[in-house]
């Protein structure tokens, strides 16, 4: 419940973007992705919400490879690794507030917004109008984003500048 997929669900109601479809993926109780599942069609979605569940290996890959962009409306999220690895993969990201990627929103990465129906349908109807080229545009700033900040020849310097840093002099 934390990842805020009723906001997605809400959202995508409200709009039913044409052309698109949401997929959504990860591991949940079983008990509430029924709900999710029951919501999705009481909501009548669906012809244009699926839900894969776990992904793993070539599975993964495939659907980061053929997404045109990510959606975390997390309620929470102390870092989100799955932003991370979104960005990794070039894709433009829609995620709330209440994760810590406000560098999103300031270096035109894609949307950061309030964790509310209102805000996220209003940034997904933005991700939805915009041209392939400026989609892959925010992409590639993701990609670049990421390797500069966290790849790991980065995060290495970083721990051995940290460590000689604590070395009595």
């Amino acid at each position: 419940p934390v990842k805020g997929i009723e906001l997605l669900l809400d959202a995508w109601a409200m709009l039913r973007p044409r052309g698109w479809i949401c997929q959504i993926a990860g591991m949940g109780d079983p008990s509430y992705v029924h709900k999710l599942k029951e919501k999705t069609s009481c909501l009548h979605l669906v012809d244009s919400v699926f839900f894969l569940g776990p992904l793993a290996g070539n599975a993964k890959t495939k659907v980061f490879s053929e997404a045109d962009a990510f959606v975390l409306p997390s309620y929470s999220e102390s870092f989100g690794i799955a932003i991370a690895e979104a960005m990794s993969w070039g894709l433009p990201i829609i995620t709330t507030t209440t994760t810590p990627w406000n560098v999103i929103e300031d270096y035109d990465m894609g949307w950061f917004v309030d964790p509310t129906v209102h805000n996220l349908s209003q940034a997904v109807f933005a991700l939805t109008q915009c041209s392939q080229s400026s989609l892959k545009l925010m992409g590639t700033r993701s990609r670049e984003y990421i390797a500069k900040n966290y790849d790991w020849s980065v995060i290495s310097r970083q721990m051995v500048l940290i460590y000689r840093s604590l070395l009595p002099c």
